[in-house]
């Protein structure tokens, strides 16, 4: 028999499968993966764990060494998520032993510095990684492109120092500096010029011998910065 008049010749759409639905990686995209059982490294996928901030799947697996790790489906399938962070502090380690810097002035210089810009529990947090001070993606991650770049301290006394205090730890603005050359370059040292140069007004206190309130009163008040920095009490 043909079909009744003004029948739609269109498909009806099929009820989404049980268990399914939305990947919740952005509309049109094809349904949810199910990456239950699968491993992805050292990774086994054990559930769902709902979506992250940016409304993509969350899926919580098993590592090998025993701890549970949150990682984005996408990111386990490409590669990008292989463990629970145990593998890449694995491998870290095996390059700083097969160097033998792994307790070195250097190393330590370097994971210092990486724990004051990313760890936001560290002590030191707030003077860097919390006012925007980062690592440069060179060093971030790898302690060998740091060693090539800046070697090791010239001495027990020397430590890693930012030429630019406002400016990230990358090659072009750091070297190796004393307690002494890094407290002229903090951020509360008062710079001025004088004597024909620029400088903190620590350092002309230690070049002249005049205590450095002295210096500040004197220059609050309105006296000339080369008579400040060197007139006698």
């Amino acid at each position: 028999m043909p079909p009744c008049s003004g029948a739609s010749s269109r498909k009806r759409k099929q009820p989404p499968v049980a268990g399914t639905g939305s990947s919740g990686e952005g509309q049109g995209k094809s349904r949810l993966i199910d990456l239950s059982g699968l491993r992805f490294g050292r990774l086994l996928v054990l559930e769902r764990a709902g979506i992250n901030s940016h409304n993509h799947p969350l899926w919580l697996s098993l590592c090998d060494c025993g701890n549970t790790k949150k990682a984005q489906g996408e990111n386990l399938r490409d590669g990008v998520t292989k463990s629970c962070g145990c593998l890449s502090a694995e491998l870290s380690k095996r390059r700083m032993t097969k160097h033998g810097l792994a307790k070195s002035p250097v190393f330590r210089a370097w994971i210092m510095m990486r724990q004051r810009c990313t760890n936001k529990s560290n002590k030191s947090y707030h003077n860097y990684g919390g006012r925007g001070i980062k690592v440069c993606k060179r060093w971030l991650n790898s302690f060998e492109n740091f060693y090539k770049d800046v070697g090791s301290p010239p001495s027990p006394n020397h430590q890693i120092d930012r030429i630019d205090n406002d400016g990230d730890y990358t090659p072009k603005n750091c070297k190796w500096s004393t307690q002494v050359e890094q407290n002229n370059n903090r951020r509360s040292n008062h710079f001025i010029f004088a004597c024909g140069k620029r400088g903190t007004i620590a350092q002309f206190s230690r070049l002249f011998g005049i205590k450095p309130a002295t210096i500040r009163r004197r220059l609050s008040v309105g006296w000339d910065a080369d008579i400040a920095v060197t007139l006698k009490p």
